[in-house]
């Protein structure tokens, strides 16, 4: 079981719901349970077509967190391989890049950890005492 304030990617926070679904569903929260799994289902498949996208050197440079000249050496040394090439210049698939630690927009896009029991909160509390809480 994964700690609720650990920081997670993208991947693992889909597992998590996943896991809070079955909990909600043993308790008779189906509908809640099904809005959980679709969620998860959307993030895989987002963080999927993400992964895949082409980006050239200047994107590439950003997202990884190294500069342009060190990816350009990457490239060159065959650590780093092109998919394809536009003006010049090399496209690389956005799950290929490298990954400075605590640096470029990968970082700072990762969710905040939300607690479980934030998660519960919210979602027994959005039924109110006027709804029906069987999901």
């Amino acid at each position: 079981m994964i700690p609720p304030d650990v920081p997670m990617g993208p991947a693992a926070l889909a597992a998590r719901w996943r896991e809070d679904a079955q909990v909600l569903r043993r308790y008779g929260a189906t509908g809640r349970a099904r809005l959980l799994e679709r969620l998860a289902a959307e993030l895989e498949l987002s963080t999927t077509n993400e992964a895949a996208a082409r980006v050239d050197l200047s994107t590439a440079a950003e997202l990884s967190g190294f500069t342009r000249g060190h990816l350009r050496r990457l490239y060159r040394e065959g650590k780093l391989i092109a998919v394809g090439v536009e003006r010049g210049e090399p496209l690389f698939r956005v799950s290929d890049l490298p990954r400075k630690p605590g640096g470029g927009a990968a970082a700072s896009d990762q969710p905040r950890p939300v607690s479980r029991t934030d998660i519960a909160r919210e979602v027994i509390g959005s039924a109110g005492p006027h709804c029906s809480r069987r999901g």
